[in-house]
């Protein structure tokens, strides 16, 4: 598999795993359930990724040096906007209520 599929796919990952936590500290119902469809919607973007991973594992591309400098220049703004993403869910998750 490409290499920068399985990044994203890391990426995503990790961005499930932080939403988890998020769920497992809510404080009320109302916060658990705005958190678990937070979860729910990164869980349907994960699903696809992975589901457009494997249809494009199936059929290589025909000009992929053609293609690889919009994709990577495409796949580092979303990698950069999920770190600072889960950066932000992390420093919520591990702050104090208040």
């Amino acid at each position: 598999m490409d290499e920068n599929r399985l990044l994203r796919l890391g990426v995503q990952m990790a961005e499930l795993e932080a939403l988890y936590a998020r769920v497992l500290e809510a404080a009320d119902p109302h916060s658990e359930q705005h958190r678990l469809a937070a979860l729910a919607e990164a869980a349907t973007r994960f699903s696809e990724t992975a589901r457009t991973a494997a249809h494009h594992e199936q059929m290589p591309s025909r000009h992929p040096a053609a293609r690889r400098p919009v994709r990577r220049t495409r796949l580092e703004r979303r990698i950069s906007h999920t770190r600072r993403t889960t950066e932000w869910i992390i420093t919520r998750a591990t702050q104090s209520p208040r």
